[in-house]
């Protein structure tokens, strides 16, 4: 059995295998030998416009890739769809019964038309930092697929997403902030710009944002997540007082096994004249007296008149 020329099989290599028809067309091939190589199996047709090599089933990346395929040229995966591509927690890429868990969305530039496709495309500006591939599909960053996404799904689905990408180490939360402020009136970024402002993107769980929720509308609010260096050693407070030299930590289940850590911690920040309210699960059942406590404590604080915290950060988040 003949195979595929050379130049069309590096290009099915870089995109899982599947190639527009436009694609070989433009590669020199007629629509003629096209159907030759579909007739004898080298190619099966994967979609309007759409081949994949012969014999190799149709994946989830390849039906992603066909998608992003027919919208045309400038065309990336984007929101849900490339959360999704990026393995990002809330956001999988099969349902139970192995099918693509959404369409939401594939972005292209503003001024192109898309027609005929049953899934959803959005116009939408596409500069280069927001450009990515996954799995050789186009796609738009981790930081861009957030914000896209925030126009659409719940902002617990995104905030889950966005803690998840922090852990692996794939963006931290000023990136997101950072790129939501620069799209302006892009596709999802009003959206992202208000979950920014709501001090979420900066917290790590759902606990701590119980513990920022326990203060009300005209108390005076900690800072969240502020590094401090200690003889050369950095620790993350969960929320700080600033002004107080006040470290208030929220000891979650991950802390059960941990105890001795937390008092060489304690220990060291105490070194550096920083007082630790460690905040439990029971202590915030009674939210009143969560709130009194810590404010009585920042009260004392102040009236000792330290210097206030300089938050730095360490060099490998920099």
């Amino acid at each position: 059995m003949p195979a595929l020329p050379e130049p069309v099989r590096r290009a099915t290599s870089a995109r899982n295998s599947t190639i527009a028809l436009r694609e070989l067309c433009a590669l020199g091939f007629s629509r003629t030998t096209v159907q030759h190589w579909v007739r004898i199996g080298l190619l099966e047709r994967d979609g309007r416009g759409e081949l994949r090599v012969g014999g190799t089933g149709r994946s989830v990346a390849q039906h992603v890739g066909s998608m992003v395929s027919r919208a045309g040229r400038g065309a990336r995966a984007a929101g849900g769809l490339a959360c999704a591509l990026h393995r990002l927690e809330g956001f999988p890429l099969v349902d139970g019964d192995g099918e693509l868990w959404t369409t939401d969305h594939v972005a292209v530039p503003p001024g192109r038309r898309v027609r005929g496709v049953g899934f959803r495309v959005v116009r939408t500006p596409l500069p280069d930092v927001d450009h990515d591939e996954v799995e050789g599909v186009p796609s738009v960053s981790v930081a861009r697929a957030l914000v896209g996404a925030a126009a659409t799904y719940h902002p617990g689905r995104v905030r889950v997403a966005l803690e998840h990408a922090k852990r692996r180490g794939l963006l931290g939360s000023a990136e997101f902030e950072q790129r939501a402020d620069a799209l302006g009136r892009a596709h999802g970024a009003p959206q992202a710009r208000a979950l920014s402002a709501s001090g979420a993107t900066r917290m790590e769980s759902e606990k701590e944002r119980d513990l920022f929720a326990v203060l009300r509308a005209g108390d005076p609010k900690p800072v969240p997540q502020v590094w401090v260096c200690w003889h050369g050693r950095w620790f993350r407070l969960d929320f700080a007082y600033l002004e107080a030299r006040l470290d208030i930590e929220y000891d979650g289940d991950h802390h059960d096994g941990r105890r001795e850590a937390d008092a060489d911690r304690d220990l060291a920040l105490a070194e550096l004249q920083i007082a630790t309210i460690r905040i439990t699960k029971a202590l915030l059942r009674d939210p009143a007296e969560a709130r009194r406590r810590v404010l009585a404590v920042r009260t004392t604080r102040l009236a000792l008149g330290l210097d206030p915290i300089v938050p730095d950060v360490p060099p490998w988040v920099r």
